[in-house]
Formats: structure tokens, C-alpha cells, sequence
């Protein structure tokens, strides 16, 4: 596509094919892949958090949302599954409670993609929020029914109650 002007009486806009482009690819990005995200409990708002001091092995919070880059998280597609990476520290959200009535969710940096880290993302019957499931084991990420700041969130069986909702919401500009 080339440069084209746009003559309006008294002055000209000049539009450069390059300034088209970043104009499309902004509008035109998937809502919640490719950009920093925060993960909200559509119960309390409370925020996902990997913590300040987010390590191999860490446990994650729910915090007041704040954006800080502990609450950041990017969410990659591995085939009809995702990933969901700590932006402050590339460390995945991992799990191993496969076989179990509940399980933990913790920070981890393995290199294979197995099922401890795989996500399911279901959305509500509103389309407002996700029900966020371990690809294997089939819980849910779940903040708890009296979250509070400093909660650690777990997995429950999926039962779609809200603090098993969560609202994906990409930050901006990014």
C-alpha cells in the first residue's frame, strides 16, 4: 500500500505506509495473547500474584491489583492449551494435582511442556470471565470463597462458582 495524502482546505495529512501497518496491528491484536495480562477473581478483584521475591518453587498470592510486573502474566498457546508465564520472572504456573482431591499452584521453569503446566481457558456463560482448568487433572484454579490479600489460590474441582472466575485483562499499550 503506498503513502497517501489527505488534503483538507487549509493543511495536508500525509499517512506513511508504516504508520498504516502499526495502526492495524494495534486494533487488530488478539485481546489477552501476545501482551502482558493481569489475572483478576471476578469475586473479589483480587489480582494473581507471583510475588516480589517470584523463585522456582514459589507459592503465588492474591493481592490488591496494582499491575506491578509480579502481576503480570503472559499467556501462551501450546495447541488448544495455554501456558501462563510470570512476566517478572519467565517462570510458568504449574501445578501437580493430578489424581488428587485439590492441589497447590506454584511458580516453575521446566523446559518440556507437560501437563503440570498446561491451562484451559472456558469462558462464562456471559463471556466476561474464565473458568481456568488444568489441562489433566480437570481442576480449577480457584481464589478461595473468602479471599483476602495473602490467600494462596488453589485448584478445586470445577464447580463454576465466582471465586472460580477469573477476568483476563490485557494491560494497555503493550
Amino acid at each position: 500500500m503506498p503513502d497517501f495524502t489527505i488534503n483538507a482546505g487549509l493543511f495536508s495529512i500525509k499517512i506513511r505506509h508504516e504508520e498504516i501497518v502499526a495502526l492495524k496491528r494495534r486494533f487488530d491484536r488478539n485481546p489477552i495473547y501476545g501482551g502482558p495480562c493481569m489475572i483478576l477473581s471476578r469475586d473479589t478483584g483480587l489480582a494473581l500474584d507471583a510475588g516480589p521475591d517470584d523463585k522456582v518453587g514459589g507459592h503465588n498470592v492474591l493481592w490488591s491489583a496494582h499491575a506491578g510486573p509480579w502481576q503480570q502474566w503472559r499467556l501462551r498457546q501450546v495447541g488448544d492449551e495455554v501456558e501462563i508465564v510470570s512476566e517478572s520472572s519467565g517462570l510458568r504456573l504449574t501445578t501437580m494435582a493430578r489424581g488428587s482431591e485439590w492441589g497447590e499452584v506454584w511458580l516453575h521453569n521446566k523446559l518440556n511442556h507437560d501437563w503440570s503446566r498446561r491451562w484451559r481457558l472456558k469462558p462464562t456463560d456471559d463471556r466476561v470471565a474464565f473458568l481456568i482448568e488444568n489441562a489433566a487433572s480437570g481442576f480449577a484454579l480457584d481464589a478461595g470463597e473468602q479471599a483476602e490479600n495473602g490467600r494462596d489460590p488453589h485448584l478445586w474441582h470445577a464447580h463454576w462458582p465466582p471465586w472460580q472466575q477469573w477476568i483476563i485483562v490485557r494491560l494497555p499499550l503493550t
